[in-house]
């Protein structure tokens, strides 16, 4: 039996997200399937995506199952196991923590969007942006009220960013607070653009092996040890920012609070993060109970909170 196989039953339950714009450049979809999971006192949830390289999730799940972990499905499992630990003490995992402030997470960005944020007291605006939205961009540093964080999911060509860099002012320029995985990563090519054009590379898809070679890191508690890899980066002003995995609010909060852990122990090494993600989906019981705005707050109860919920759903047994 492998040594990564749960020590306790499994239980599961399907849910799916739907989403009015589609969150990501690299999918056309609007629902998006995931499971929370439920293994002794804690829970935990595996969101794939696997237009970004993971596995479907009856796979995630039949793994599981047969005791052969993924990335999704093991931190799934930590999830639970400190959330449970937690629940059984009877406390929350927030206690004494806070948590960082968040982007805005702007699907579709127009100018009213980004005003609109601005008005909500947001500092900074998340773009997901592709090779088809380069005038758009253009257009919208121009005249942004808030810093531009552009995710182009490695879309773009270097040729295609330097394309648009070109036709911008410095001024413009300085709008962009980073590019995050502007075009497939290369430790060499990343470095010579960044400091070409003078802004920062933010690395997401390529974190472990890539973080060295990129301003900024974006830590996802749903596919890593955040918490562990914070520890090998430097503690330089503004070098991380952990976000969630565009998954559940059980997930969304075990990501806050992974970034609420590293704040504490690591002070000054995040930015803003990407936390507040429950806005980019139809509202449901979950995300009822989480504010909107850039903090985060988390829900009453132990553990990562959502007890009553949680309790009632219709858990099936996995193995």
């Amino acid at each position: 039996m492998p040594d990564d196989q749960p020590q306790q039953p499994v239980y599961w339950l399907p849910y799916t997200l739907h989403a009015p714009i589609p969150p990501s450049r690299r999918s056309s979809r609007h629902e998006f399937p995931g499971a929370l999971i439920r293994t002794g006192a804690g829970f935990g949830c595996i969101h794939p995506w696997p237009e970004l390289g993971d596995l479907p999730l009856q796979d995630q799940l039949a793994g599981m199952a047969n005791g052969f972990l993924t990335p999704l499905s093991r931190r799934a499992l930590a999830c639970a196991e400190d959330d449970g630990e937690a629940r059984r003490m009877g406390c929350s995992l927030f206690d004494g923590l806070t948590i960082p402030e968040s982007h805005a997470a702007v699907p579709a960005p127009t100018m009213a969007a980004l005003h609109s944020a601005h008005e909500a007291g947001f500092q900074s605006a998340k773009c997901k942006a592709g090779p088809g939205d380069l005038q758009l961009m253009r257009e919208l540093l121009r005249a942004s009220p808030l810093p531009l964080r552009i995710d182009f999911n490695e879309t773009l060509s270097q040729n295609d960013l330097d394309s648009m860099l070109s036709e911008l002012s410095s001024s413009d320029r300085d709008r962009i607070e980073f590019l995050e995985d502007p075009f497939p990563f290369d430790a060499n090519t990343w470095t010579s653009s960044a400091s070409h054009w003078n802004i920062t590379f933010a690395v997401d898809r390529h974190v472990v092996e890539g973080w060295a070679s990129a301003g900024v890191a974006v830590l996802k508690p749903a596919q890593h040890d955040a918490f562990l890899l914070a520890n090998t980066i430097p503690p330089a002003q503004g070098r991380a920012v952990v976000t969630s995995y565009l998954d559940h609010p059980l997930g969304q909060l075990f990501a806050a609070w992974q970034a609420a852990r590293i704040a504490s122990s690591f002070p000054g090494l995040l930015r803003l993060c990407g936390l507040a993600t429950h806005t980019l989906f139809e509202r449901n019981a979950f995300s009822e109970l989480l504010p909107d705005g850039p903090r985060l707050t988390p829900p009453p109860g132990s553990g990562l909170g959502f007890d009553d919920l949680l309790e009632r759903l219709p858990w099936k047994r996995l193995h």
